[in-house]
């Protein structure tokens, strides 16, 4: 989205001031990385001479080159989780004289806290690597100069049910 308007994630407004050109841009991504339950957001207040179109780029690249990073992270995730899996499967066989009321309580505890830290592992150093990019690419534009220029990006990912 563009443009003023809301959805049901989120609502956005922007309003042209009276020192000159409106430096601000922002995006809502409902879906994102082809997932129902997630939602990336993004505000960016551009800075100097060519600041509009720093904050513009990063917007419009930004959540691509992120997008891009979280798969390959989630793909390597995915073998690590299988791991993961047959492993607590043998724990939890191996504590069988346990309480078996008090032992899944506990493991579904943890199971969250390990799922929640491995997704925030996941999510922290895909940002860190698609920031890495997106400043390497705004060096090599041809036609922004950075040099006097650049944005404040506030960005985050909303999962539903986290």
């Amino acid at each position: 989205m563009f443009l003023n308007g809301a959805t049901s994630a989120a609502s956005l407004f922007t309003q042209q001031g009276r020192k000159g050109i409106n430096q601000d841009a922002m995006i809502v991504w409902e879906n994102f990385g082809d997932r129902s339950d997630t939602v990336f957001c993004g505000v960016f207040d551009g800075h100097g001479p060519n600041g509009h179109m720093v904050a513009r780029k990063v917007r419009d690249i930004l959540p691509l080159k992120l997008r891009a990073s979280w798969e390959v992270y989630i793909g390597n995730d995915e073998c690590r989780e299988n791991n993961i899996s047959s492993t607590r499967s043998m724990s939890s066989e191996e504590t069988s004289s346990v309480n078996l009321n008090e032992d899944s309580k506990a493991s579904v505890g943890f199971e969250e806290r390990v799922k929640h830290s491995e997704t925030f592992t996941i999510l922290k150093d895909s940002f860190l690597k698609a920031f890495r990019i997106v400043d390497k690419e705004l060096r090599l534009h041809p036609d922004i100069n950075c040099f006097y220029s650049g944005t404040t990006a506030v960005t985050l990912v909303k999962q539903v049910g986290y």
